[in-house]
């Protein structure tokens, strides 16, 4: 069960972008709470894991006086459309390779810390920040299995009713090593119902046990600029307010 909940985590996160509420905000999936236009924390138990508090997962958040200026950034509102959780397909190839089978215990681990932010500038590009603490797995153990199921499905398509989509995978190989350990990957992605592919970068990094993930989402393949020049600053905010 690891496996498939392993891969699905960042096969989700890249395909689906899965697990964003509206409003932006990622929370624990029993949080029945109304999402708000502004970042949130969920703190499912004090008794769990988790080596950071809340108060400070929330304070390693970038905000909008953060991203690059001129593009028109602003927090990502209400109702957005945003999914609330993993899409369900009438065909995945290969079958390993689903990013919807996501394990509820991994989506809401006892004990877990986690804030996230999701931006969007004039246009359809959109950043996400999430601060993760207390995972079930530990984040190296993440990161392994990630980078093996990404060696092993390059190439994802899923079906969905009368949409088909392909998902291209590879590694982001030059991106700057961040933290105690950092693994980036890009990845094209081409829907049968749209005339113009989606560019997706993720950028993950392990700093002392806790797990950052970027995203950055687009029509060109501007969210690469976009994470070289944010991650940096947001690993470095993250080690200043956990100090």
């Amino acid at each position: 069960m690891r496996n498939k909940v392993l891969s699905a985590v960042v096969l989700c996160a890249l395909l689906t972008g899965c697990g964003q509420t509206a409003g932006g905000v990622t929370t624990n999936s029993d949080d029945s709470s109304t999402p708000s236009s502004t970042p949130t924390v969920t703190e499912t138990s004090s008794d769990g894991s988790a080596t950071i508090t809340s108060e400070q997962a929330e304070s390693a958040l970038l905000s909008v006086t953060d991203l690059p200026t001129g593009a028109g950034w602003m927090l990502k509102p209400p109702g957005d459309g945003s999914s609330t959780g993993p899409q369900e397909y009438d065909a995945v190839d290969p079958p390993d390779c689903d990013p919807g089978d996501i394990d509820p215990a991994f989506a809401d681990p006892t004990g877990a810390v986690e804030a996230s932010a999701a931006f969007q500038d004039g246009g359809e590009n959109t950043f996400t920040m999430t601060v993760q603490s207390g995972l079930t797995a530990k984040p190296d153990e993440i990161l392994d299995f990630m980078t093996e199921r990404l060696d092993d499905c390059p190439v994802v398509s899923t079906l969905s009713g009368d949409q088909a989509i392909r998902a291209d995978y590879e590694p982001n190989k030059d991106f700057p090593s961040l933290g105690d350990r950092t693994l980036a990957y890009k990845s094209t992605i081409e829907a049968s119902t749209s005339s113009w592919p989606v560019w997706v970068y993720a950028v993950y990094v392990v700093v002392d046990g806790n797990l950052l993930t970027f995203t950055a989402r687009g029509r060109s393949a501007a969210g690469d600029g976009t994470l070289r020049e944010l991650v940096p600053t947001a690993v470095d905010r993250f080690a200043t307010v956990t100090r």
